[in-house]
């Protein structure tokens, strides 16, 4: 059962995803979005080790599997974020990708570790429809 603000942050995606799937041109507000979402999901520091001393880190190769950490502990804002940027990388313009591949796959990559497991599903998609967009600037 949602609480009232996630009941409201869930509207509010809802209105974005509404948005975002029927402007012709959102270009100009992808700063704002990937801002945002990396803030909620915590995917800049995503491996949680950004404020610790170089010897407590963990070694380079130990990478985590699965988040214990986001700034958005409902599971249905999550999902509803994830449907979200689906629609944004589904609709962006073939070379913004590249303008915004670090957020973008910092964000997916957040996702695909969510322990939510329909949100992991989404993101799985999402990783499909990003790859098939996106080809020509992963092999470049």
């Amino acid at each position: 059962m949602l609480d009232k603000k996630e009941q409201i942050r869930e509207m509010a995606i809802e209105i974005l995803k509404i948005l975002y799937s029927n402007i012709p041109n959102f270009n100009e507000s992808l700063p704002y979005l990937f801002s945002l979402l990396t803030e909620k999901l915590n995917s800049a520091d995503m491996y949680g080790h950004d404020n610790l001393d170089e010897d407590k880190r963990p070694k380079i190769t130990q990478k985590p599997t699965l988040l214990m950490e986001t700034n958005e502990d409902c599971e249905e804002v999550r999902m509803q974020m994830c449907e979200l940027l689906h629609i944004v990388i589904s609709r962006i313009k073939h070379e913004l990708i590249w303008t915004f591949v670090q957020p973008i796959v910092d964000n997916v990559r957040a996702l695909l570790m969510d322990p939510f497991k329909n949100v992991q599903m989404e993101a799985l998609e999402m990783t499909k429809t990003l790859t098939l967009k996106s080809t020509e600037v992963i092999f470049h």
